[in-house]
């Protein structure tokens, strides 16, 4: 079994922040596989059969920065290795709309990979970054991740959405390198 694990905040007040693509790009894999969201106390989940395999989307309810205890509990009650689960996150460190995937690394700063690098103790998942860029010069960190898009940003953040999740499909069917090779030129 593959999950990919699309990190946000949940409730309708953070639904098109800059926080919020990793929602974004498991809905639109959601929608693409015909899959139905249910839920259990940690997380949204739709399981989905794809190909010779299972796949399985999660979207914490846990806020960002507890993230780790829902991909903690998916890892545990499906005994699922931590190199198949894909976490998909936002990056101010990454221009808007580029997308990156890397086999593991470090939390970047990011609360919510920081949190999942503590509950399941590795670092060696793979995941893909959406950029969403750095905030102005000035600007709160803080209250950048949780704006909304300019106006003039939304087609890019589209985009990259789409991107995020042919890369997402790529993944699943050829594994991490190669959608490396495709998708971080």
């Amino acid at each position: 079994m593959k999950v990919v694990v699309g990190l946000g905040n949940p409730g309708s007040e953070y639904a098109h922040t800059r926080h919020n693509l990793g929602y974004r790009v498991v809905d639109l894999l959601a929608e693409r596989l015909k899959g139905t969201w249910s839920e259990s106390a940690w997380y949204f989940f739709c399981r989905i059969a794809k190909g010779s395999g299972a796949l399985l989307l999660v979207k914490p309810v846990t806020f960002m920065n507890r993230s780790g205890v829902a991909v903690a509990d998916v890892q545990d009650r499906l005994d699922v290795d931590i190199e198949d689960v894909l976490v998909v996150v936002d990056d101010v460190h990454l221009d808007l709309g580029r997308v990156r995937l890397r086999r593991g690394g470090s939390d970047g700063g990011h609360n919510g990979l920081g949190s999942i690098i503590d509950c399941v103790g590795s670092a060696a998942f793979p995941r893909l970054r959406v950029g969403i860029g750095a905030p102005p010069e000035g600007a709160d960190r803080i209250e950048h991740v949780l704006s909304r898009f300019e106006d003039d940003e939304c087609d890019a953040v589209d985009a990259a959405v789409r991107e995020a999740a042919g890369g997402v499909e790529c993944w699943m069917e050829c594994g991490i390198d190669e959608a490396m090779n495709r998708y971080n030129s």
